[in-house]
C-alpha cells in the first residue's frame, strides 16, 4: 500500500496482495510445545443385531487406536448411538451431545467412520458440517472412508455428492426391506 502524502488516501498497488494477520495462531515461548489437537470420534450402528454390535466395537476402537498413533493428536471423548437410525438426530443423543460440546469449544475435530455414519440425510449432513465450521472456534468433520475434512476448501462439493447418493441408497434399502 502506498501513501498519498497530499491527502492521506490509501492508494492501492494491483500487484501486492494484502494477507492479513491470522490472530488465531497462538505465538509459542521458547521450548513451549504446540497443544494437540482434541478430536472426539462418533461411532453409530443403525441395530443391536450381533453382526452391528461387532462393527460398533470395531469403530470405536479403530478411532482410539488412530487418534492415538497420532503425536499430534488427543483423543477428547468417543461419542456413540448404538441401534439408531442415521436418517435423523432426533433420537441420536451420543450425536446430539457431541454437537453440544462442539459449540462449547471442547474438541477441534470429530472423527466418524463415513459419512453414512454421521447422517443419511443430505439436509441434515451439510446443516451440521457448516454450522461446524462456522462456530467462533470451527469445529472440522474428518469422514475417514472417504478421505473428507469439513474444513478443507473443496469438502462440501464432494460432501454434497456423496451424502446425496448415500441418502438415496437408504431410501431404496428401506424399501427393498418394506
Amino acid at each position: 500500500m502506498v501513501q498519498n502524502r497530499n491527502n492521506n488516501q490509501s492508494i492501492m498497488n494491483p500487484r501486492v496482495r494484502m494477507i492479513p494477520a491470522n490472530m488465531n495462531t497462538p505465538i509459542l515461548a521458547e521450548g513451549e510445545e504446540k497443544p494437540k489437537i482434541k478430536v472426539a470420534a462418533y461411532a453409530r450402528v443403525s441395530t443391536r443385531e450381533e453382526e452391528q454390535q461387532s462393527s460398533y466395537k470395531l469403530q470405536v476402537s479403530y478411532f482410539k487406536e488412530y487418534i492415538e498413533k497420532r503425536e499430534d493428536w488427543e483423543l477428547y471423548k468417543v461419542y456413540s448411538d448404538e441401534g439408531v437410525t442415521g436418517t435423523n438426530t432426533k433420537y441420536r443423543t451420543g450425536f446430539n451431545e457431541m454437537i453440544k460440546d462442539a459449540k462449547e469449544g471442547k474438541f477441534d475435530y470429530i472423527i466418524t467412520k463415513s459419512i453414512s455414519r454421521f447422517a443419511r440425510n443430505t439436509l441434515d449432513c451439510l446443516s451440521y458440517v457448516r454450522m461446524l465450521k462456522n462456530l467462533d472456534k470451527p469445529v472440522g468433520v474428518i469422514f475417514d472412508k472417504e478421505n473428507i475434512n469439513s474444513l478443507e476448501t473443496q469438502s462440501e462439493t464432494i460432501l454434497v455428492v456423496i451424502a446425496s447418493v448415500m441418502e438415496e441408497e437408504s431410501r431404496t434399502i428401506s424399501a427393498n426391506v418394506s
